[in-house]
């Protein structure tokens, strides 16, 4: 329980909370909830992507220690790349906040990583006081792509279903189904109206993986054999279902898709799997788990990657749809992220 007096010292420029007005989960209870919990000057609800970019600027000019933000893995991705983007743009370089996210999402990898209570009043009270008060820091390495800075990104199965989820929520709102457009009733119609039939029925990319950083690890035996891949090495061609990268283990609704991904600070975990459907639904509680094992999943430890293809690849950043690509490259950010307590 969070006392009357803990609340009282939340009111001060030391915190900022970010909210995503257009999340399903950032509705009129929670706004209320934080309205009590936080001054209003302090709460921050973007409305669309230029507004967001005007938010960080005002956090940074502000000079605010933390900020938490709410809306899921895209918002905290967004909110992250144009504070550091804008930073880059100050000559005395002052230093970055340190952030924290709320479970308000639909996926919530981040949230999962960090340990971010449920979403209930008491639960939001909980973790906005130990965003504000947190003794320490957890440095998040983060992917640079296309300018943003995030923890994971991909270009197969995962960004297939932001652009099957992508269309069909426009589809649902243009025919004003608004309750089975977005969140989990969207997210669960659109996968089995159009990614499923999509994978069952279609043919995957085929897909070219070069090392394009230093010296990288091939990893094998379930992390315990590393065989060293060199600069400009073509590590994989062929038909790929799934091709993400990520420096944390968990991509949406806890599943442990990247079990190597803190193996070294200086290295993100790349995967590439060319499972058919069936068998990835056959193996889904053991890939859930990050406990799955086969010679058709390919585990990369590099600090820069380029995949290359013919085909039209889906790119997401942070669980959000980045459009269709031929070429993606991703390296580890200089920057790292500092995550409150």
């Amino acid at each position: 329980m969070v006392s009357l007096s803990q609340l009282s010292d939340l009111a001060d420029d030391s915190l900022a909370v970010v909210l995503n007005k257009n999340a399903k989960s950032v509705n009129a209870p929670v706004q209320r909830a934080i309205s009590q919990l936080v001054p209003a000057s302090q709460v921050f609800v973007s409305e669309s992507r230029e507004h967001g970019r005007e938010i960080a600027h005002e956090i940074v000019d502000r000079g605010f220690r933390t900020v938490a933000t709410g809306g899921g893995d895209g918002t905290f991705v967004t909110c992250v790349s144009d504070i550091f983007e804008y930073l880059g743009t100050k000559p005395d370089r002052p230093e970055p906040p340190r952030f924290f996210v709320l479970k308000l999402g639909t996926g919530n990898a981040v949230a999962a990583t960090f340990g971010a209570s449920q979403p209930t009043r008491a639960g939001l009270a909980h973790d906005l006081e130990r965003a504000r008060h947190a003794q320490y820091c957890r440095r998040l390495p983060v992917l640079e792509i296309e300018g943003k800075l995030s923890p994971f990104a991909g270009c197969g199965l995962d960004a297939r279903v932001q652009y099957d989820y992508y269309n069909h929520k426009a589809l649902f709102l243009k025919r004003g189904l608004d309750t089975l457009a977005m969140g989990g009733a969207g997210y669960a119609l659109s996968v089995a109206s159009r990614t499923l039939p999509h994978q069952l029925f279609g043919k995957p990319p085929v897909i070219r993986v070069y090392n394009a950083g230093g010296p990288g690890l091939r990893v094998r035996e379930g992390g315990e054999g590393l065989e060293p891949i060199a600069p400009g090495e073509l590590v994989y061609e062929g038909a790929a279902v799934i091709a993400s990268a990520s420096t944390i283990p968990y991509t949406g609704l806890n599943m442990r898709l990247f079990p190597y991904a803190r193996l070294r600070d200086d290295k993100f975990q790349f995967r590439v799997s060319d499972l058919g459907t069936i068998e990835t639904l056959f193996a889904l509680p053991a890939i859930w788990r990050g406990r799955y094992q086969n010679e058709r999943i390919y585990d990369f430890l590099v600090d820069r990657v380029v995949v290359e293809s013919d085909d039209d690849l889906p790119l997401q950043i942070g669980g959000d749809l980045a459009g269709m690509r031929h070429r993606v490259e991703i390296g580890l950010a200089p920057a790292t992220v500092e995550m409150a307590g």
